[in-house]
């Protein structure tokens, strides 16, 4: 049985794939070291939370 209707779970799961996705190209390979790590953390963050559906974010 196929369904035409998008439910709030496949919108929910459309969005988390979307931010995933985007951490891993956006931030894989970024050099980082003790000293940057703090600054990584905030981007990554920053760069989530201005995406739909985000309500908070936390990097650690």
């Amino acid at each position: 049985m196929v369904e035409d209707t998008i439910t709030d779970r496949d919108n929910v799961l459309f969005e988390a794939g979307i931010k995933l996705g985007a951490l891993y190209h956006q931030f894989t390979g970024s050099p980082v070291n003790l000293r940057t790590v703090e600054s990584l953390e905030t981007a990554i963050a920053q760069s989530i939370s201005v995406q739909p559906c985000v309500e908070k974010i936390t990097v650690s």
